[in-house]
């Protein structure tokens, strides 16, 4: 009612009516349309002698307009993006002196020639309004012996080049990720012929002796395949040396050298670690020898608790750990020093790591599985630390019996629970020289334990669990920290 009448012609009022116009000497059933900037229609001028006009409304920030000639009888609103319209070289402003005078491309033939291999087909790309700026190439029509052409709209300013690639990849080719070889350097219109030259392949090389299993090398830069930078190219590996062969679009161009675990022969940038050296590339000068990396050694020196069939173990927020997962380390026996070299996702960060030490046989492990280092165990950047282990206890235990309770071969376990044993365990024992019995437990002692006399070993799958089948066995004996000897109960081993 009132209200939508009242609100209609608020709207109208808004609106801002202009008469654009401009002066072209179209071609006989031609016609020119008139759009706003960023209008998705163009509307068909009246025409007066060599001038055309129509009344245009804006709203909001709308201020300047495009001009367009096509046939006459594409209807009253075409499509900007109907291909049959030709776009004016630049846009006017909705206020300037009408009539504007409008400059449109001229429809020329580019050529290039050029003899492809069998299969091999020229594409045509440029600043052309149908390329997108160099992003997409068209193949061209092979005209005559080696002559290709593709026929598109050109103007001042233009910049155009050719391509060559396989004939199947299409008529019309995203040229980002695709296999077409650029010519070097670009055609500035009104040049529209061209004899172009490719780059030959190069073929770069690095050497790197430091990798660690299932690492590779990677390529990147400013070379086609790489996307300027963002894609890397993993190298053909041989020993110690990598390889990619690329090719340019210029003789010298920049590339840098990338590491990682991947396997895809093309990544992301972002999945890899990138040398810290920027390189030149030269075609003299196409290889590095062990690049750096944004890396660092950590290491330590163990002065106890460290035994021979042990190995020390790194934890830390590094390339390949975490905190709950450590990394076992190399054992440098010049200095006796345990150490590994750690990548972190930039030169110079910060990163903590601590020290554990396990069984030689892992490559990684659980931190919950192995021992932390005592005392401080948390330690920030690059370098060496000192640190220590606890030292197992060693018990003896004497048994008072008038005979010798390792006849016949007698193995003999401790049944050992509490303190540092989360779970009841079985411990083997050895034979002391004078005939005691030696039994060895975790630093942090134990609650007690108890001896049994077997024929057999206990099974490894067995150790937490009470096993029965053994000769004899003792009553519970207590465990007091600093006591380092023990008697058996009463001197008594019972019979099962």
């Amino acid at each position: 009612g009132l209200a939508g009448a009242l609100c209609k012609l608020g709207t109208n009022l808004m609106k801002k009516q202009h008469l654009i116009s401009a002066t072209y000497n179209v071609a006989k059933g031609e016609a020119l349309y008139f759009a706003l900037s960023g209008s998705a229609n163009a509307v068909k001028g009246t025409q007066s002698g060599t001038t055309w006009s129509t009344a245009i409304s804006t709203s909001g920030s709308a201020s300047t307009f495009y001009v367009y000639k096509g046939s006459a009888t594409l209807g009253d609103s075409v499509s900007v993006n109907n291909t049959s319209l030709v776009c004016s070289t630049s846009s006017f402003n909705i206020t300037a002196s009408m009539p504007v005078t409008p400059v449109f491309p001229e429809e020329k033939t580019l050529t290039a020639t050029y003899a492809c291999a069998a299969g091999e087909a020229l594409y045509f790309t440029g600043t052309f309004s149908e390329a997108n700026n160099n992003a997409i190439a068209f193949k061209g029509t092979l005209t005559g012996t080696n002559t290709w052409t593709f026929d598109t709209y050109g103007f001042t300013g233009m910049k155009w080049k050719v391509l060559k690639g396989d004939s199947s990849l299409g008529e019309k080719v995203t040229i980002a990720g695709s296999s077409l070889l650029s010519m070097k350097g670009n055609v500035s219109y009104p040049t529209i012929k061209t004899v172009p030259e490719f780059p030959a392949p190069v073929t770069l090389t690095a050497t790197y002796s430091r990798y660690k299993d299932g690492e590779n090398i990677y390529f990147s830069g400013n070379f086609h395949g790489a996307e300027n930078g963002t894609v890397a190219l993993k190298g053909t590996q041989s020993g110690t040396t990598w390889t990619v062969t690329v090719t340019a679009d210029t003789d010298t161009f920049s590339w840098y050298v990338l590491k990682g675990k991947n396997t895809s022969s093309a990544v992301s940038y972002s999945n890899l670690l990138k040398m810290n050296e920027a390189a030149k590339i030269a075609p003299t000068v196409v290889k590095i020898a062990e690049p750096t990396f944004p890396e660092g050694r950590i290491a330590v020196k163990c002065t106890s608790g460290l035994s021979s069939t042990e190995a020390i173990y790194f934890a830390g927020n590094f390339d390949g750990g975490s905190t709950t997962t450590a990394i076992k380390g190399e054992l440098d026996s010049a200095t006796g020093e345990w150490y590994r070299y750690v990548t972190y996702v930039e030169k110079g960060s910060s990163f903590t790591w601590s020290v554990y030490k396990g069984s030689k046989s892992y490559t990684s492990a659980s931190t919950s599985s192995l021992i932390a280092a005592q005392g401080t165990n948390s330690f920030t950047g690059v370098g060496t630390q000192t640190v220590k282990f606890p030292v197992d206890i060693t018990l003896t235990i004497k048994s008072k019996v008038d005979w010798d309770v390792w006849s016949s071969s007698a193995k003999i376990y401790a049944w050992v629970w509490g303190g540092s044993y989360s779970k009841s365990t079985w411990v083997k024992c050895s034979k002391n020289t004078d005939g005691s019995i030696k039994l060895v437990i975790k630093a942090g002692g134990c609650t007690g334990f108890k001896l049994v006399r077997r024929k057999d070993e206990i099974p490894t799958a067995s150790l937490t669990t009470w096993v029965d089948g053994y000769w004899n066995k003792t009553e519970d004996i207590k465990y007091s920290s600093g006591q380092k000897e023990y008697d058996v109960p009463n001197g008594n081993w019972n019979a099962n």
